[in-house]
């Protein structure tokens, strides 16, 4: 495998025997030592050992004290090798010699890089605490719990941002690269690993209005680790997706989850898709009170079903091309206050709701190019939410069923 060894170079007795037999053991094709001014001279006491040394550069550090300034000079040795085509995989990091700072800057610096395998030469001592020439040996110290768990703790935050492409993108990476393989409990990782990839990809669907996907997905999850990295919650969300996935008539379970959606998009900073969910959501609450309370479909507006006064006002809706009667949102509430619904008429009586909806029109994702920013969003959510309230009498059991849940696993 061609592999490529930064080394920390330090001074005193004995310094170059450690590093050759570092180098001895990774056999790498490339090294970089990272010297200081003082220590630049132990590479040549190295070469002498080994009678030669493989391809190398010398990168050296004005301050072997200051940590910081090490870290950020580590971070440009690895992007120096990843444009020579090293990846990270590729790389081991050397820190036993040189001062402490170099150790830690270096240290810090392959981890943030995703270095896997760092290298700490080791042996017996002597009364100075100096390994003796001649003992050496080379203790290979891995990442990959440190990774695993860092990724994992990057999987948990997207989650918890509803950034669910982003958090299922990081278990790809973690499923392509080798930090998995060389983790004592492997099998435990990937049951976790695989589990977790079910959870966050049916929420991804759920947040997309997949729910038959997302309820397909979800429980094929472990119960026993959705519930440890869910809560208690876990099981009424569950069934809360089931009735949206499968249950035609869920209609207060799909306005509240409409509701909730809404306000995931404003959590990202994306009003006008917030205001967009919100629109459709006062939209729906006027369909199905015309359905569910007069047999009414607002897609093709049976006449019969109304009264005498009311008829020839609808029937000059007709379109001519299909025949149909259909309503839109203001005219679906126009019909309701018609029939002296108590919806329709605070729909119509909620001048700054109207007003709200204008702003909407002219959005981006209307019929305009103008953003809606944070305060109209939480404007119209109040507005709609006094509509909630008089449609849905449980609307706070469902909305705890359907604002999702938050993922704890570290």
């Amino acid at each position: 495998m061609r592999r490529a060894l930064i080394i920390s170079v330090g001074t005193g007795r004995n310094v170059e025997s450690g590093i050759a037999t570092s180098i001895k053991v990774h056999g790498p094709g490339f090294i970089i030592f990272v010297v200081t001014p003082q220590s630049e001279e132990t590479v040549y006491k190295v070469q002498n050992i080994l009678q030669g040394l493989p391809k190398h550069e010398k990168f050296k550090v004005t301050d072997e004290n200051d940590y910081e300034a090490i870290y950020t000079f580590a971070r440009e040795i690895f992007d120096k090798l990843a444009a020579k085509g090293f990846s990270s995989e590729d790389i081991v990091c050397d820190f036993t010699s040189g001062t402490k700072a170099m150790s830690v800057g270096l240290a810090f610096g392959a981890f943030a890089k995703g270095c896997q395998i760092l290298s700490y030469v080791t042996g017996k001592r002597d009364e100075n605490g100096r390994v003796i020439s001649g003992t050496e040996r080379v203790l290979p110290i891995f990442f990959s719990e440190i990774m695993y768990d860092s990724k994992i703790a990057e999987i948990q935050r997207f989650f918890n941002l509803y950034e669910f492409e982003a958090a299922l993108n990081i278990i790809e990476t973690l499923k392509s690269n080798s930090i998995i393989k060389t983790l004592e409990s492997k099998e435990d990782k990937l049951t976790e690993i695989k589990n977790l990839e079910k959870v966050i990809s049916a929420y991804n669907h759920w947040d997309k209005f997949d729910h038959k996907k997302a309820y397909q997905i979800l429980r094929q999850a472990s119960p026993k680790l959705r519930l440890k990295w869910l809560g208690g919650k876990s099981d009424s969300q569950l069934k809360f997706l089931g009735q949206l996935a499968e249950n035609n008539k869920a209609d207060s379970e799909k306005a509240v989850d409409l509701s909730c959606n809404a306000e995931r998009c404003a959590a990202k900073g994306r009003f006008d898709d917030g205001v967009a969910r919100l629109y459709r959501l006062i939209e729906f609450l006027a369909e199905i009170e015309l359905r569910q309370k007069y047999g009414i479909d607002t897609s093709n507006v049976d006449l019969s079903k109304l009264k005498p006064e009311h008829k020839e006002k609808y029937q000059n809706l007709r379109d001519e091309e299909t025949g149909r009667i259909k309503l839109g949102l203001f005219k679906a509430y126009e019909l309701l206050a018609d029939l002296n619904n108590d919806l329709g008429r605070a729909f119509l009586e909620n001048s700054k709701l109207k007003s709200l909806l204008g702003s909407r029109n002219v959005s981006i994702l209307a019929h305009g190019f103008k953003p809606v920013g944070e305060k109209v969003f939480v404007q119209l959510k109040e507005e709609v939410e006094k509509l909630l309230l008089l449609r849905i009498n449980n609307l706070d059991e469902l909305r705890r069923s359907a604002t999702f849940c938050k993922l704890k696993i570290i």
